[in-house]
């Protein structure tokens, strides 16, 4: 079945239909969202992105393939999720974060500043980049699998993961410059 078929699946408002969709997708929505957050939200951050998907399945025009569409939707979705989850964690916790039982404070202390980095680094990302580096570099694809995910030549997934690897170590260059 073809990307526009998947997608006239979902519009078609069709309860079988629909899970069928689900059922083909939901372990590679999962996947992605487990990448963002805590296994206790993974069913959460997914049930937002199928019903994303079910309200924005108008707009997918079929210019990139169907399975990026979602991958995209979920993708966003469980950053922002993960983001919010970890800026509410229980101040009973911080000094554990902060300070692990190995005794090394300042390594974990100066990893999560880096981390932090990265992240704005990805946010400040155009949508196509953050995409083609997250699937890459965060989730493990590979090229011939970004390729397809996303509907576009292998070029052009080059083109896009370089320039997005670039972007993000001048970000980082920047504030370890600071």
């Amino acid at each position: 079945m073809n990307d526009r078929q998947m997608a006239a699946r979902l519009r078609s408002g069709d309860d079988e239909q629909i899970r069928g969709v689900i059922a083909r997708y939901d372990s590679v929505l999962r996947r992605i969202a487990r990448r963002h957050v805590a296994p206790q939200h993974i069913d959460d951050v997914v049930q937002e992105a199928w019903i994303a998907a079910l309200r924005g399945v108008q707009r997918y025009e079929g210019r990139g393939s169907f399975e990026g569409w979602l991958v995209a939707i979920t993708a966003n979705l469980a950053r922002t999720w993960g983001v919010r989850e970890a800026r509410s964690l229980p101040v009973d916790e911080v000094p554990e974060q902060i300070a692990p039982p190995d005794g090394e404070p300042e390594r974990r202390l100066l990893a999560g500043e880096l981390l932090g980095t990265v992240r704005d680094a990805l946010e400040g990302l155009t949508p196509k980049l953050r995409t083609t580096i997250e699937l890459r570099d965060l989730h493990g694809l590979s090229a011939e699998e970004t390729v397809e995910l996303l509907g576009i030549d292998d070029r052009t997934q080059r083109v896009r993961l370089h320039r997005a690897r670039m972007q993000v170590r001048e970000h980082v260059d920047l504030a370890l410059a600071v």
